[in-house]
């Protein structure tokens, strides 16, 4: 039941989240209808390149959008990015001050890709790695002499938390290997103390101690592949599932012998309760004695 409400809610949640992706698309379609706007204004150079630098930042607020679209929506961006650019024939201490900030931005990212080496949970660096290159997507043109500089260090972090994922990545295989073994020898034993036969209350007790050591066991014996874990788990919870049925028709059997018994011993009852003021002390007492000997039976 948690499991089926967990995926509702991831169900939802990723519902909504392709919902905002469509919405934030429309937006930076908006964006760039406004960008493309900006050429036919007449308006001052310093007014006009305001603008644009709101716009760019209006773009870079806005979250990410449906995975198909992303690189023809940067591209389609960038182009109207360089038309404005050309076309206003923006002088080259402006054009240098945004590439210069640019620049900053860009170095910024490399900064914090080269951090996320530093300490955090590969899983979560290279979740965040991710998010970094969009955001460096996101980022306008820098000075050519850096270029090639500045991405070569952004690259450089990159595979260094790359190679650490798929190091992770492969660890995580091993021991999921090594914890299938383990959960399959746990199934095995399971197994074969369920197909025990056993006849005493004592010996159910045992049992039934040792299979819930095994689940125990089970609880700590770690994860394994997706592939394996549903029908892993379905075999050890059938095997469990035998043996405490097993158990159950077992005291059903032993309640029954129980009443059955106590019936017979209160009829032994009756029976020494009928003779006892007897004054035929031989034959009483060999009567009795064959009474007590019942009971012990």
């Amino acid at each position: 039941t948690l499991y089926r409400e967990y995926k509702d809610k991831k169900a939802r949640y990723l519902k909504a989240q392709e919902a905002k992706r469509e919405e934030n698309l429309a937006k930076k379609l908006e964006v760039i209808e406004e960008l493309k706007q900006l050429i036919l204004k007449e308006e001052t150079l310093q007014k006009t390149f305001q603008e644009f630098r709101d716009i760019q930042e209006k773009w870079r607020q806005i979250g990410p959008v449906p995975q198909s679209r992303l690189n023809g929506l940067l591209e389609t961006y960038h182009l109207h990015v360089e038309n404005f650019y050309n076309y206003v024939k923006i002088n080259k201490e402006l054009r240098d001050l945004d590439l210069k900030r640019n620049l900053e931005d860009k170095l910024a990212l490399c900064e914090e890709a080269e951090k996320l080496s530093e300490g955090i949970y590969i899983g979560d660096a290279f979740r965040q790695l991710q998010l970094l290159h969009a955001r460096w997507k996101e980022v306008g043109p820098i000075p050519k002499e850096q270029k090639e500089e500045v991405w070569e260090r952004f690259k450089k972090a990159t595979t260094l938390i790359n190679e650490e994922y798929h190091k992770f990545i492969e660890g995580l295989k091993r021991e999921q290997e090594d914890n299938l073994k383990v959960k399959q020898d746990i199934c095995k034993r399971a197994e074969e103390i369920t197909e025990k036969e056993y006849v005493s209350v004592s010996q159910w007790n045992s049992a039934t101690k040792n299979i819930l050591e095994l689940q125990q066991e089970w609880k700590q014996s770690g994860t394994v592949s997706q592939k394996e874990r549903n029908k892993l788990y379905k075999q050890f919870r059938a095997v469990c599932d035998r043996f405490f049925d097993k158990k159950r028709e077992f005291y059903k059997v032993f309640e029954q012998e129980q009443e059955k018994n106590l019936e017979l011993k209160i009829k032994l009852c009756e029976k020494v309760e009928a003779v006892k003021d007897s004054d035929d002390w031989k034959r009483t007492s060999s009567r009795i004695i064959s009474y007590q000997q019942e009971w012990k039976k």
